[in-house]
């Protein structure tokens, strides 16, 4: 395999790191088409106290947020039995991973690369070719899984609404997991494969790394149109239409509910409970009258929450009655169950 063409230096030009920080023994020269900058002009030249006072503050602040935000979202995660037990939940912790990364490995150096920057008063870049590389595979990948893993929250409140009572089935742990394994794995090769290949695939070398930090496909305009395409313009439209599905589902649903309880049933299929106080100081639960069996899911509220989330709700009524009346509700709804195969008692009891 051949070796990578090497970046040429312009003629007159010697940027070393010597040059940086062997200040009183080497000069540094940079002849450019429209000017001539020499390191002692870089030595001469003022900040701006303004933009070190406001940029750093704003991005260090961002950053902090960010680390602190997703830590604690992590400990939360491990604290929590109700979130840990959930299976979506493991996309919100592969979320806060990603971002985590980018806060205190892409953010930090960042910030200290462009104030590093602005009080010199030139463009440099002091960690060498392989660490730029090896930084700009964490950032692209951590990134991605970011923009990913939210294609996949709103995916999985799609399935959560389309699938119903197979939800739970479908969407397991360990398919969730095996999915963020995988698009951690592929997106970190596909991110190392062009930092370090692309020289030898095409034969162009375009960074100065005594300079910049910057994957040579981004000099390329063809490359950087797809980049764009696949890394922003797909994943947007993605997202906005399963959300937007999202949306238009729970919309129908509530006007499903709403036309329900405006609904007229047949005198054949009403059914009469009565609800009876046990208590003294209890107050009466609510009377229900004239429920159509044949097409409604019944509810009972308790502690069984999950199972709600799996029925369509344009089908069910939730009602609140106490533990006796609760009791004859089940008992009469399994037996019309068995007799016509047309009713679902997801919760029996409070």
């Amino acid at each position: 395999m051949e070796s990578p063409p090497t970046y040429q230096q312009p003629m007159g030009e010697r940027p070393t790191y010597a040059s940086l920080l062997d200040v009183g023994t080497a000069s540094y020269d940079q002849t450019t088409s429209s000017s001539n900058t020499t390191w002692h002009d870089v030595t001469d030249h003022q900040p701006s106290i303004a933009w070190l006072i406001t940029v750093p503050l704003v991005v260090g602040s961002i950053t902090i947020v960010t680390v602190i935000g997703n830590a604690l979202v992590m400990v939360a995660y491990n604290k929590d039995k109700r979130i840990h037990g959930r299976v979506a939940s493991l996309l919100i912790l592969n979320l806060a991973v990603s971002d985590l990364i980018i806060g205190l490995v892409v953010l930090s150096i960042n910030l200290a690369w462009i104030t590093w920057n602005e009080w010199l008063g030139g463009e440099f870049w002091l960690l060498g070719e392989v660490f730029c590389k090896l930084w700009l595979v964490i950032d692209n990948t951590a990134s991605m899984l970011s923009v990913f893993t939210i294609i996949l929250i709103s995916l999985d409140r799609y399935w959560l609404l389309t699938k119903k009572m197979h939800y739970q089935s479908f969407q397991t742990r360990k398919r969730v997991l095996v999915t963020i394994s995988l698009l951690w794995l592929s997106t970190a090769s596909v991110y190392t494969l062009i930092a370090v290949g692309w020289p030898y695939f095409t034969g162009e070398r375009s960074v100065d790394y005594s300079k910049e930090c910057e994957l040579d496909m981004a000099y390329n305009v063809y490359a950087t149109s797809v980049a764009l395409v696949c890394e922003f313009l797909i994943p947007l439209t993605v997202i906005i239409a399963l959300n937007s599905a999202v949306y238009v589902k729970i919309r129908n649903r509530a006007k499903g509910l709403k036309e329900m309880g405006q609904r007229k049933v047949s005198r054949s299929e009403r059914v009469e409970l009565k609800a009876v106080s046990t208590g003294t100081n209890r107050t009466s639960p609510p009377v229900l009258s004239e429920v159509s069996l044949s097409d409604v899911n019944i509810v009972l509220e308790s502690s069984c929450v999950n199972c709600i989330n799996n029925v369509d709700d344009h089908q069910t009524i939730a009602m609140r009655l106490d533990n006796e009346t609760g009791e004859k509700l089940r008992t009469l709804l399994q037996k019309r169950t068995k007799a016509s195969g047309s009713m679902r008692v997801i919760c029996a009891r409070q």
